[in-house]
C-alpha cells in the first residue's frame, strides 16, 4: 500500500476557473470572480445495440458540465472574469475555453489541469441580506476535456 501525506494531497481552494479572453488560438486566461465551490463533471455517452447474441455498447461522444459558484465583485477589475462578462457570454450564446487550474502563486508542479470548450447553459445571481452576493452558473460542453499536470 502507497503511502499518502499530507502534502501529497490536492488542496480544493488552490483551484480556480479561468475565462479565454482572447478571440486567438492563444489563450489568454483570467480568473473567474472569487471562487467558492467548483465542480467538472465528465461522462462518456454510449449507445447500446446489444441483442440476444451478446453485449454490443459504443462509447460514443464526451459531455462536460461545470458548476461554479463564487462571490460577486465590482466591476472595474481589468484582471478577473467578472459577472458582466459572464452575462454577456449567456446574451451571445457564446462559447469560449474554460480552464480549472491551479491559482497564481501556488506551484503547479504535478496538480491537475483541465482545459475544456463551453457555454453557460444556466445562470443564477444571489443577493441575500447580510451576505456577500454570489453567483452560481453552469457551464456546458460537448468536446471533451484535455487533462495534464502541470510541470
Amino acid at each position: 500500500m502507497a503511502t499518502v501525506v499530507n502534502t501529497d494531497k490536492v488542496n480544493g481552494g488552490d483551484m480556480v476557473l479561468l475565462a479565454d479572453t482572447s478571440a486567438t488560438s492563444t489563450p489568454a486566461f483570467k480568473m473567474v470572480l472569487c471562487n467558492l465551490n467548483l465542480s467538472l463533471q465528465r461522462q462518456v455517452n454510449t449507445q447500446d445495440d446489444s441483442s440476444k447474441c451478446g453485449k454490443d455498447i459504443a462509447q460514443i461522444d464526451e459531455d462536460t458540465s461545470c458548476q461554479f459558484e463564487g462571490q460577486i465583485l465590482k466591476a472595474g477589475l481589468s484582471d478577473i472574469f467578472g459577472i458582466a462578462d459572464l452575462h454577456n457570454l449567456v446574451t451571445n450564446k457564446s462559447k469560449i475555453k474554460w480552464r480549472i487550474a491551479p491559482k497564481d502563486g501556488v506551484s503547479q508542479t504535478n496538480l491537475p489541469i483541465y482545459d475544456f470548450t463551453g457555454f453557460i447553459s444556466s445562470i443564477q445571481d444571489q443577493y441575500n441580506n447580510n451576505a456577500k452576493a454570489t453567483t452560481t452558473f453552469t457551464i456546458t460542453g460537448d468536446d471533451g476535456v484535455t487533462f495534464t499536470t502541470g510541470s
